[in-house]
């Protein structure tokens, strides 16, 4: 916000609010309030406080909003989200008080350049981290964009801006109905353009806009309108990072992470916890893909080596465990998407090929998306959160069956029962799949 002048004194200067704070000064002015600096009268402690303008205070809607992002600061206690302290009246006009933080907001930050990735790293981690415990509450913020993002210091994050957001159990004071579009064009999920009902799915498309333009200096969409962005969120897929000003270098893993936050499908995008925890590991270097590609790279590089240099090296290749049994099939039936991903590229860098089958509620598995092969599986892998009930579809079939995700001794016992061929523990690095996938398909194949 930009500090602004009025035409005559601001009658809330040098006022005492709530009995207890006095106004200093003005800190700048947005489109719905103003923010003041303050002081605690008796504890003498600078604080923040945020009146709507006049105009706005007088509309019961408005007031609404204003009252029920109070109360969702309430709700989140968390490092990343400002504090509120007080929330009261004014002279007629509502208030709330928070902590008094000096930043600079995300999109100063920004500014049409790429930002470094360790800066994008410890800023997504913590936005991320803030979201999840968010949505697990059940809110939903729906207005996240690099204004609302606060840079404290060098890169602590303070979440922005709770206007628009939705609550659990306050239908009665709903502002936005189905059919009504509220939320920042540049940033809106497709579902926010059609008006429609949104979930936490909402808030990681704006995160994955935002990520996206921090690694190339650019939205991943253009237009002169609020309407011509609206279009592309709803009909356009986002272009390669590259040909928006992203390096060339950039992990493919960071890349298709990117994307698949800005799917048009809510149900694609990956969850805020899923998100962090894929792109921290990209951040290292240890997900899936940078490793098979790692490993890629290692296998050219020993290639190319005279026999008198590996003996000098010791190395003598990069060995490549495959699928004892020719031509074998493996199934992936896993509802969570990027799970479902997670897990075909753990199992592509022991060179095992893999089919995503997402498990259909009560019935047999959907086919992959152009597969019509009709191949019975050789072996199959399910999440633990699939339920007992694919497990023993996947045994009736014939097919050896490997459960992950298992997080106890009482879910351990359970798909033994159910009869499945092996299982892997949640806290297990996922590339334990691919030995356990390889010693089952050295197994004569069960019959159904």
């Amino acid at each position: 916000m930009n500090q602004e002048r009025d035409e005559g004194p601001d009658p809330r200067i040098d006022a005492t609010v709530g009995g207890k704070y006095r106004i200093a000064d003005l800190i700048g002015r947005g489109g719905m309030g103003a923010v003041y600096r303050a002081t605690h009268m008796e504890l003498d402690e600078p604080v923040a406080i945020k009146f709507l303008h006049p105009v706005f205070a007088s509309t019961p809607e408005l007031r609404a909003r204003f009252r029920r992002e109070a109360v969702a600061l309430a709700r989140l206690r968390h490092r990343c989200i400002v504090s509120l302290l007080d929330f009261g009246e004014h002279a007629g006009e509502p208030f709330m008080v928070m902590e008094l933080m000096s930043g600079k907001p995300l999109a100063d930050i920004i500014e049409g350049r790429p930002v470094s990735i360790p800066f994008i790293a410890a800023v997504f981690d913590q936005l991320l981290e803030v979201l999840a415990v968010a949505h697990d509450a059940g809110i939903v913020h729906r207005d996240i964009k690099p204004s609302n993002v606060m840079i404290v210091g060098s890169d602590h994050v303070k979440l922005l801006d709770f206007g628009l957001v939705h609550l659990p159990g306050m239908s009665i004071e709903k502002l936005t109905v189905t059919g009504m579009v509220h939320g920042t064009p540049e940033y809106m999920a497709p579902e926010q353009c059609e008006g429609k009902e949104t979930s936490g799915a909402a808030d990681i498309y704006s995160v994955g806009t935002m990520l996206y333009e921090c690694l190339t200096g650019n939205s991943p969409f253009d237009g002169p309108g609020a309407a011509q962005f609206m279009v592309q969120h709803l009909f356009v897929e986002p272009p390669s990072l590259a040909s928006r000003g992203g390096s060339p270098d950039l992990p493919r893993a960071l890349e298709d992470l990117v994307l698949r936050s800005l799917s048009k499908l809510p149900e694609s995008r990956p969850t805020a916890d899923a998100m962090r925890r894929e792109l921290a590991a990209i951040i290292r270097g240890t997900d899936p893909l940078s490793v098979a590609e790692g490993a890629s790279r290692e296998r050219t590089r020993v290639a190319a080596l005279s026999r008198g240099e590996r003996a000098v090296t010791g190395r003598v290749g990069v060995p490549t465990e495959m699928p004892a049994r020719p031509g074998a099939r493996v199934e992936l039936r896993v509802g969570d998407a990027s799970r479902a991903s997670l897990l075909r590229s753990a199992l592509a860098v022991a060179g095992i090929g893999s089919v995503i089958v997402p498990p259909r509620a009560g019935g047999a598995p959907a086919g992959p998306a152009g597969d019509s092969s009709g191949a019975a599986p050789d072996v199959v892998v399910l999440s633990a959160r699939e339920g007992l009930d694919e497990v023993r579809r996947a045994v009736l079939e014939g097919a050896a069956t490997i459960v992950v995700d298992v997080r106890d001794v009482d879910q351990t016992r359970d798909c033994i029962r159910a009869g499945a061929s092996d299982f892997v523990a949640a806290e297990t690095a996922d590339a334990e799949l691919a030995t356990r996938v390889t010693r089952l398909l050295r197994r004569p194949r069960r019959k159904a």
